[in-house]
């Protein structure tokens, strides 16, 4: 019965099979019905980058979004590491770069690509009487909110030109307020730092209000921390027309703005993800330039986080063939001729253990005649008394003994532990042998009395006795 069940077992699990195998792409390769994109404050780049995202993946995916408004990096990362967000938009190092230098494990956070860099905007208000960061010391410094990495990088700065928190008057203030601010002349600077295509970043410096001051220092500065770069903008980047703004190249530093995603979003929506963010259309219409230049180094440098298997798939297509569509439909035929064989060996085998069973049967058939043809020639032994069937008893009794041993060697050790067939014949020996032995030991017996019997008669005196 138990050999039945498992055959069974068997047989259904090669049934299902295909339709296992069809199941396992179909969760790899299935997109999810809506996600939602952690963006960031009105007026940022994140923002107008995430909307860009969102219109790209609704047309060309199929997929509903969602954008978040957010305050920016640091609440960016919580919203995916907790699962209220499936893509996000992240400064590299914002966490690990806050005060503190506390870098969680996100074991749930991956990423995708990095998109382009994010510089750091020194704007200064014109008569405000600076021109450079030593003289922001009592002046009125407009910085963003905690949670985004734009605070980070302007406190990291600010200290390291040494200015204390009670040195320069800090006004925490939202893009739109910051513009209104350098317009009423509320704020004497403030330190942004974001992509270059940022709407705040040209409102304030095409408005004659604001001028824009380098970052000194930038090879100490990027010696020291490591996820700092280099970051030149050209002269005349964000105005041509006379004045120019900036009237010259101004040197300063930038980090990488990556695009995260959840460990957890299937592979082959996020491999489809990477293939559209790096397609030539989107990256001219993001303003992605950096990402359009360098391609796929580019987005894969120095990333935060381990890299999506779904990212990685697009980058390094050799390395996964069996998820590849194409490969799958190519190969569909074959995947039917491999499962019809193995149901076919499957059947096969059984036949042949079936087979094996009558045939076991027919030997245990031969076996069990002999047993008895020795057990009816054995009954009509030791009916009388005396010793005259002693020596034909023996010669049944290795009989016995034989057939015994040739079953032995006929049978494997699982069979003669789990078959009763092939323990009842042994069993059926043993009792037979115990049978003869005891006809024997009565016939020796009686052997043995009558030669102690012909003794006495003989007398004392006799040879022998």
């Amino acid at each position: 019965m138990r050999k039945k069940l498992l055959a069974l077992a068997v047989l259904a699990a090669l049934v299902a099979l295909p339709f296992a195998v069809a199941a396992v792409y179909h969760y790899l390769t299935a997109f999810p019905p809506r996600v939602r994109i952690a963006g960031g404050p009105e007026g940022g780049r994140y923002r107008v980058l995430a909307l860009q995202l969102k219109d790209a993946i609704e047309a060309e995916l199929g997929v509903d979004v969602e954008v978040l408004t957010t305050e920016g990096s640091l609440e960016n990362l919580r919203l995916v590491g907790e699962g209220q967000a499936e893509l996000a938009l992240y400064q590299r190092s914002a966490e690990r770069m806050a005060p503190g230098g506390r870098h969680a494990n996100h074991r749930e956070v991956t990423c995708v690509a990095n998109l382009y860099s994010e510089v750091c905007h020194l704007i200064v208000r014109r008569g405000a009487g600076i021109a450079g960061p030593e003289d922001l010391r009592g002046k009125r410094v407009a910085l963003p909110s905690h949670q985004s990495g734009d605070y980070v990088i302007a406190r990291l700065l600010l200290q390291e030109f040494g200015l204390a928190d009670g040195d320069y008057t800090a006004v925490e203030l939202t893009y739109p307020s910051i513009r209104r601010a350098f317009a009423d002349g509320s704020i004497d600077a403030a330190i942004i730092t974001m992509g270059v295509e940022a709407p705040i970043c040209h409102e304030l410096l095409t408005s004659g209000q604001c001028q824009l001051l380098g970052v000194p220092h930038g090879a100490v500065l990027t010696a020291k921390h490591l996820p700092l770069s280099h970051y030149t903008i050209p002269a005349g980047f964000y105005r041509l027309a006379p004045p120019p703004e900036p009237a010259a190249d101004v040197a300063t530093v930038a980090l990488r703005a990556q695009l995260l995603a959840r460990a957890d979003l299937p592979a082959g929506f996020v491999e489809e993800l990477t293939r559209l963010l790096l397609r030539e259309d989107f990256l001219q219409a993001s303003h992605l330039a950096e990402l359009a230049h360098g391609g796929q180094e580019f987005a894969r440098e120095k990333l935060e986080f381990a890299l999506h298997r779904g990212a990685r798939n697009y980058y390094e297509p050799e390395l996964r063939p069996l998820l590849n569509p194409d490969f799958i439909q190519s190969t569909e035929g074959l995947r039917s001729l491999i499962v019809s064989v193995l149901i076919a060996a499957f059947l096969g085998l059984r036949w042949l253990a079936q087979r094996r069973t009558r045939r076991q049967e027919h030997k245990l058939d031969r076996f069990i005649r002999q047993l008895l043809d020795i057990e009816q020639r054995q009954l009509v032994m030791d009916k009388t008394e005396g010793w005259a069937d002693l020596e034909r008893l023996q010669s049944l009794l290795d009989e016995v003994t034989a057939l015994r041993h040739e079953a032995l060697r006929h049978f494997s050790a699982h069979e003669l532990n789990e078959d009763r067939a092939v323990d009842c014949l042994l069993e059926l020996c043993q009792a037979l042998t115990e049978k003869i032995n005891a006809k024997i030991t009565r016939q020796r017996l009686d052997k043995r009395f009558a030669e102690l019997g012909a003794a006495v008669r003989q007398g004392p005196d006799q040879p022998g006795v």
